[in-house]
This record gives C-alpha cells, sequence and structure tokens, in this order.
C-alpha cells in the first residue's frame, strides 16, 4: 500500500514540475512575443514614415509636372490668341494712325 502512495507522489510531484516547467516555458514564449511585436511596430512606423516622405514626394513631383505643362499650353493659348487680336488691330491701327496724321 505503501508503494502506491508513494508512487502517487512521485507522479504528484512530476507532474507539478511539468507545469512549472511549462508555465516557465509559456513565460518566455510570451516575453519573446512582446519583443518581437514591439520591433515589428518599431519597423513598420519606420517603413510608414519612408513610405509617406516617399509618395509626398511624388506627389510634387506629378503636381510640379503638371503645373509646367499647364502653364506652358496656356502661354501657347495666350501667344496664338495675341497674334490673332494684332492681326485684326494692324489694319485698324493703320486707318487711325492715317486719319491723325492725314
Amino acid at each position: 500500500m505503501e508503494e502506491v502512495i508513494l508512487a502517487v507522489r512521485q507522479a504528484e510531484e512530476r507532474a507539478a514540475q511539468i507545469k512549472a516547467d511549462a508555465q516557465s516555458r509559456a513565460a518566455a514564449m510570451l516575453e519573446q512575443a512582446e519583443a518581437d511585436a514591439r520591433e515589428t511596430l518599431k519597423n513598420a512606423e519606420a517603413d510608414c514614415k519612408r513610405y509617406r516622405e516617399t509618395e509626398l514626394k511624388k506627389a510634387e513631383e506629378n503636381a510640379e509636372n503638371a503645373y509646367r505643362v499647364a502653364l506652358s499650353d496656356q502661354k501657347r493659348e495666350a501667344k496664338a490668341y495675341a497674334e490673332g487680336i494684332l492681326k485684326t488691330a494692324k489694319p485698324a491701327v493703320g486707318r487711325i494712325v492715317r486719319r491723325i496724321c492725314g
């Protein structure tokens, strides 16, 4: 009978040790997971900052290019308009000058 009681006690002690080891491993795993999560968050923040800066630079370059194109188009249109006005104004200006001087 005592052998059975001794065997049960040994089994209980072994089970308690297994449980303690498992809890210790779980705590270590949790600590490592938290450290990994902090590192991942830090890396993600840095990646987002770099991505934001890159995208802002691209947007500024695209806006500058669009502005240059629009300005060039408007200059062309203004020049064509001014040339058209000058063509129609030259004969009228000539008549006015002849009236004044003539």
